[in-house]
C-alpha cells in the first residue's frame, strides 16, 4: 500500500481551514541567527497562509538583554492571537526566563 502524504496533508489542511470562523494571527519569535530555524519558520508561515491565518515574525538578537527581549515578546504577544518561540535558542540564554 502506498500512502500519499501530500494528499492526506491537503485534506487535513482543508478540514482545519473549514473550522476557522474568524480572522486569526500567529506570531513567531526567533532569537539569534540560525538558518535551520529560519527554514522551520518558513514552513510554518506557508501552512498558516494556506489556512488563511496572518503570520507575523519577531526576530530578536541573542545579544539583547533578557529584560528587553521579554518586553518585546510581551508587546508582540498583544498583537497576535497565538504565539510561539522557535527553538532551539542559544544555550547561553535562560530559556525559562524567555518562555515566561
Amino acid at each position: 500500500m502506498i500512502i500519499d502524504g501530500r494528499k492526506i496533508a491537503g485534506e487535513y489542511l482543508d478540514l482545519l481551514k473549514s473550522r476557522i470562523t474568524e480572522p486569526l494571527s500567529l506570531g513567531a519569535v526567533t532569537i539569534g541567527d540560525n538558518p535551520a530555524v529560519d527554514s522551520f519558520i518558513k514552513v510554518k508561515e506557508i501552512v498558516a497562509k494556506k489556512l488563511g491565518i496572518e503570520f507575523k515574525k519577531l526576530s530578536l538578537s541573542s545579544d539583547e538583554p533578557i529584560e528587553i527581549m521579554s518586553e518585546k515578546i510581551k508587546e508582540f504577544a498583544e498583537r497576535v492571537d497565538g504565539l510561539f518561540i522557535e527553538l532551539p535558542i542559544s544555550p547561553d540564554l535562560p530559556l525559562q526566563d524567555i518562555l515566561n
